[in-house]
């Protein structure tokens, strides 16, 4: 049984700061989708994705080439390969599902760039975004 989406963010430290409401929203916006064994979720090799990806169930890898597997993401990590908030957990590696089944939540960078904003609105400083990359 895959927990409701509010309940996947809310569970993350990346959200910890960000309140019911802000959470909501992002749930809200948010994209399930659904991978097979072996599918690829996301190729870091080529255009950067603005988008964050969430495992909501299942397991899925990162490899490189010449590196293998390097990272493992189960339920509640995250990866991009560029997101709103600047940084990467798997830039240059593509990330496949290795369980039967894994369930994704993609949030794209229009509603992470808005619920920050709405945080820095309500006085709240979100560790993973500048005040001047807001301002652009």
């Amino acid at each position: 049984r895959v927990p409701a989406r509010v309940t996947t963010l809310m569970s993350m430290n990346l959200f910890s700061t960000c309140g019911f409401n802000v959470v909501s929203q992002l749930a809200a916006n948010g994209e399930r989708h659904l991978y097979r064994a072996g599918q690829t979720v996301l190729d870091t090799t080529g255009i950067e994705s603005g988008k964050l990806y969430i495992v909501e169930q299942g397991l899925c890898v990162a490899a490189q080439e010449g590196k293998g597997h390097f990272l493992k993401f189960g339920y509640g990590d995250c990866f991009a390969g560029r997101t709103a908030i600047g940084w990467s957990s798997a830039k240059g590696a593509v990330i496949r599902v290795i369980s039967p089944i894994a369930v994704v939540l993609v949030l794209s960078e229009k509603w992470l760039k808005e619920a920050v904003q709405r945080l820095v609105l309500a006085g709240i400083k979100h560790p993973f975004y500048k005040a001047e990359e807001l301002q652009q």
